[in-house]
């Protein structure tokens, strides 16, 4: 048996090492698999590490293999994110458990939950559109109404990936595919809206918010101490610099004013003149204004941001569309330890996908000069490389570009775990 996990770790903290700590606990002899998210979070922000970074400090915190998901997928909504993630981890060929965090881990409420068809109420989620309210919170309410469920259940962030997982595992199960079972853990410590640390657990966004908020490096390493594993905060405190939103702001008020509206009409996410409400709001002088200004019931903010990656991404309606039909194309693997590579072995027997350990082996750089002459997975890992880009942009120093092709599989050897706090671990080609 095997357990897959879908995770952002932007960053690890004290909360994951729980819930792996858990896993180890309830299945010993099980390895795990982490489907990663890579330079851009779902919540369309740029990861505070690199993906190399956090899939090495995954592994140290107990992972056997982690593989990214792609980039299409994982800075969309929680629907994407989770068909996505889900995908991936299944077509790997061993996954038979899918373990997530949430703040209601009672199985049998969330597959309840789960199993909500909103088309059945169309009529109602019309109305409520009309009253103001996002289409999720359309859902949320009309599901807490119909089903007598708690409505603070289903606004929790954790709750929501939870129920798409299992949303996504049913819909891979009628297709005739074998599907791994669920499995909740209860989050600990601190909400994930939560700014205030609870005991020795703090949300990825209060650590995010520490990070680059921090005076000095001192009163940084002082702070996550307590809330991080040794490792990672070593990695957060030695980074240079962090992804920087002036930046980012910068690039987005050019592409709005170097693109044609009708062209920015075909960008996933953008329509009912959203466009035109974004080329008058460039006019604000930084990104947390511009995202301000847009956000409203029916646009809340995480959906802005992702819609500025999705744009800075040129995603493109109809190319997602087929990459959504298709689902992941690869399986490409970012780290590992000894007995991540016993599991690609397995894998190349087992699984339904070409493993990547190299982009070359798919696409070099050549190939991104051609866009029109690319096939699917191409333009799928393409999309990966360019959120790469994007990201090392966002950095507040000069940084190389095409990192992409610059970074193999990492192998990590196991005295490294059990020695995890140590200042630099060795990583090795694989």
């Amino acid at each position: 048996m095997t357990t897959g996990i879908i995770a952002e770790y932007n960053p690890f903290h004290n909360g994951h090492k729980y819930m792996l700590k858990q896993i180890r606990e309830q299945f010993p002899q099980e390895p795990i698999i982490i489907c990663l998210s890579g330079s851009i979070t779902q919540r369309g922000e740029m990861a505070l590490l690199d993906k190399w970074t956090r899939a090495k400090l995954a592994v140290l915190g107990g992972a056997n293999l982690v593989i990214e998901l792609p980039a299409v997928f994982a800075c969309r909504s929680a629907e994407a994110f989770g068909q996505g993630g889900t995908a991936l981890l299944t077509a790997t060929g061993l996954v038979d458990r899918l373990a997530f965090g949430t703040e209601y881990p009672d199985l049998a409420q969330l597959e309840k939950a789960a199993s909500f068809e909103p088309d059945v109420y169309s009529g109602e989620v019309q109305q409520l559109l009309q009253q103001g309210l996002s289409y999720g919170a359309a859902i949320t309410t009309l599901m807490s109404e119909k089903l007598h469920l708690p409505e603070a259940m289903l606004y929790e962030p954790n709750t929501i990936l939870a129920l798409e997982y299992l949303r996504s595992l049913g819909k891979l199960q009628k297709q005739g595919q074998p599907v791994p079972k669920p499995w909740a853990v209860r989050r600990q410590g601190a909400g994930h809206g939560d700014s205030i640390p609870k005991g020795n657990f703090a949300s990825g966004t209060t650590l995010r918010q520490m990070t680059v908020n921090s005076p000095d490096k001192n009163s940084l390493k002082k702070a996550l101490e307590p809330l991080v594993p040794p490792a990672v905060c070593q990695a957060i405190v030695s980074c240079t610099s962090y992804p920087d939103k002036a930046k980012i702001y910068q690039l987005l008020r050019y592409k709005l004013l170097s693109t044609a509206p009708q062209e920015l009409q075909q960008i996933l996410g953008i329509s009912e003149g959203l466009e035109q409400a974004m080329l008058q709001a460039i006019n604000f002088p930084s990104y947390d204004e511009f995202v301000h200004h847009l956000t409203s019931r029916r646009y809340p903010s995480t959906r802005i941001q992702r819609l500025i990656s999705h744009l800075l991404l040129s995603m493109n309606k109809e190319l997602v569309e087929k990459m959504d039909n298709a689902g992941p194309l690869y399986l490409r693997v970012l780290a590992m330890d000894s007995t991540g590579r016993q599991l690609l072995r397995q894998i190349k027997n087992r699984g339904r996908l070409p493993l990547l350990n190299k982009v070359t082996s798919l696409i070099n750089r050549r190939d991104l000069l051609h866009p029109e002459a690319m096939n699917l997975a191409q333009q799928m890992l393409s999309m990966d490389i360019a959120a790469t880009n994007l990201r090392s942009l966002a950095l507040g120093e000069t940084t190389s570009l095409y990192e992409d092709y610059l970074h193999s599989t990492c192998y990590i050897e196991n005295y490294l775990r059990e020695n995890s706090n140590l200042n630099t671990p060795s990583i090795y080609p694989a």
